[in-house]
């Protein structure tokens, strides 16, 4: 353990996804926390102590796992910073986006400097968002996750329920493979349809950055289509805003 290493916690909709900076450095990895799990807390202050930091930057869209978060902070003697979205430096024509949102875009934003970016965050929720060339946030695009559809879909019609989830752009010869196919053309034809419109904002064509915890699925969606998938660029932006909330 350094004085200089760092706790980072992403904290969605159905997870927390929390990595270690280490001297200043980008994480290459990153554990995860089911936040639903009645011992969430006892997790945290587990994996606190077990890694010895006592500094922290977090963001998080969900304010009751925010007050946990604060909570086990206090307990624990953690000294934290919250990414404020708007106290980052991104512009907006949005109302009130979610941080984890601002969050992406300040990312991209210090990552690919002066680039039109298509920005998709594939979690709970998908969503996918413009960034112009002077980092200005342009809004976007929200949809249930591709797992989320499929789940709800399986567990409200009787005869979809237990199966795979698999994507194909086949034509169905069966129920199973017509249920993973019908998702498939439906999310990889609106993902396209929404990077245009987000392209036709921007004024020419964008750059696409992936990221979330269904983004392998999305990306075998897109996989005609050229894009940068990077799990980590979120816990990498916290630890750019982190530094520069300090100096």
């Amino acid at each position: 353990m350094s004085a200089t290493d760092l706790l980072l916690f992403d904290c969605g909709n159905s997870t927390i996804n929390s990595a270690i900076s280490r001297n200043g450095d980008f994480p290459d990895n990153y554990f995860t926390f089911n936040h639903k799990n009645s011992d969430i807390k006892d997790q945290l202050v587990s994996y606190i102590r077990k890694n010895g930091i006592f500094r922290a930057v977090f963001v998080s869209v969900v304010p009751m796992l925010t007050q946990t978060l604060l909570s086990v902070f206090e307990k624990e003697k953690v000294a934290y910073i919250e990414f404020c979205a708007d106290q980052c430096g991104v512009s907006s024509l949005y109302a009130n986006p979610g941080s984890d949102r601002i969050l992406f875009a300040y990312s991209i934003k210090t990552f690919y400097p002066g680039r039109a970016m298509c920005l998709i965050d594939a979690g709970t929720a998908l969503t996918v968002d413009g960034l112009d060339r002077s980092g200005r946030f342009l809004g976007g695009y929200i949809m249930p996750g591709v797992k989320t559809a499929f789940t709800s879909i399986a567990r409200g019609a009787a005869l979809l329920s237990g199966y795979e989830l698999s994507i194909s752009h086949s034509v169905g010869i069966d129920t199973e493979s017509s249920f993973c196919s019908g998702l498939s053309v439906l999310y990889s034809g609106g993902l396209k349809a929404a990077m245009e419109k987000i392209s036709a904002l921007s004024g020419g064509k964008v750059d696409v950055v992936l990221t979330g915890g269904d983004g392998p699925l999305v990306k075998e969606l897109l996989s005609d289509c050229l894009l940068v998938y990077d799990p980590l660029i979120l816990l990498k932006g916290l630890v750019v805003y982190y530094y520069n909330c300090s100096h």
